[in-house]
């Protein structure tokens, strides 16, 4: 969602709905509670640098250097765009709601043991088995029942990935491993590498996120 104010701006996300009761034939429907809500806040920071080109700067540009700064700056921009989107996983932020880091055992969506095929489809399970903010309890919660989409990791971890959710085989060892039936299903992971998470101390983590077309909330899970 687009923000375009500079003070503190909210998203508020509201409680799923009990399940309807049964009503017997001729009897009148029966009132429920209004959803409750919960709030996130957040706002915008300024990020740019400008360059000071002197006209004598200009006239000694025998390489034309100086005609590409525009672009060479506009790079720049995107990587630090990149970087903040990658650093919102990295970071593991508190979320304000309930005062608890995104990914924590408390929100059901954390491994922390190394990366592995067991790992992965345990991921793969928490992903599915996440409850919607609700009143209900037990069965009565609503399961959002996500669909991984894609799998976000640190350089370090990437090639294991690729082994664990894409090929029959080692493509080194050349020795057979089960990890193919997690991308022969109909909806495939996807695999991306950041790899400067590496160079910022952050590997071996990786992050599995959901489909957003798929209608469910944003989710996460993270080892």
């Amino acid at each position: 969602t687009p923000v375009t104010r500079w003070d503190t701006y909210r998203r508020i996300r509201w409680q799923e709905l009990d399940l309807p009761p049964t009503i017997a034939e001729g009897a009148p429907y029966v009132e429920t509670s209004n959803p409750a809500d919960q709030e996130e806040t957040g706002s915008i920071t300024r990020y740019g640098y400008y360059i000071r080109i002197t006209e004598q700067v200009i006239s000694n540009d025998d390489q034309g250097i100086v005609r590409t700064l525009p672009d060479r700056m506009g790079r720049a921009l995107g990587r630090r765009r990149y970087r903040l989107l990658w650093d919102m996983l990295r970071s593991n932020p508190t979320i304000v709601s309930d005062s608890v880091a995104l990914c924590n055992a408390a929100h059901a969506n954390i491994v922390t043991s190394a990366f592995s095929y067991a790992n992965m489809l345990t991921l793969m399970q928490q992903m599915r088995q996440q409850l919607a903010y609700s009143a209900g309890s037990g069965g009565d919660r609503a399961i959002l029942a996500c669909v991984p989409k894609s799998f976000v990791c640190s350089d370090t971890i990437y090639n294991t990935a690729l082994e664990v959710m894409t090929f029959d085989t080692n493509p080194v060892t050349a020795n057979r491993s089960a990890s193919a039936i997690i991308n022969k299903g109909t909806a495939p992971v996807s695999i991306y590498s950041v790899p400067y998470w590496d160079a910022a101390s952050t590997t071996d983590r990786g992050f599995l996120l959901v489909d957003p077309v798929s209608g469910a909330a944003p989710m996460v899970e993270a080892l």
